[in-house]
């Protein structure tokens, strides 16, 4: 159900959603209707699971690999990294 990401300790990403998660127990909870027994197990695979809090994850580089386990690539919009107007400018990216 949940990968680390290789690399990059302090991560788990839900498969199913394709995204970074923090809050383990409230995910299952919420977005997977997880009965607490089940709860519980899944809870004790990841128990050794330091998680970083989000704003401690340390960006990856753009454009860098593909992460699988984030599942496949969506076209996005990013933002161009050398503005110096305070102006942001985007791009389509896919």
């Amino acid at each position: 159900m949940f990968a680390r990401l290789p690399g990059l300790d302090g991560v788990l990403v839900c498969r199913h959603h394709g995204h970074a998660v923090y809050g383990l127990d409230e995910h299952m909870k919420r977005h997977h209707n997880m009965p607490a027994a089940e709860r519980r197990a899944q809870l004790a695979l990841y128990k050794d699971a330091a998680l970083l809090p989000p704003a401690e994850v340390p960006l990856l580089e753009p454009y860098g690999r593909p992460i699988n386990e984030l599942g496949p690539a969506q076209d996005g919009f990013a933002c161009c990294r050398l503005c110096r107007s305070g102006r942001c400018v985007l791009s389509l990216i896919n």
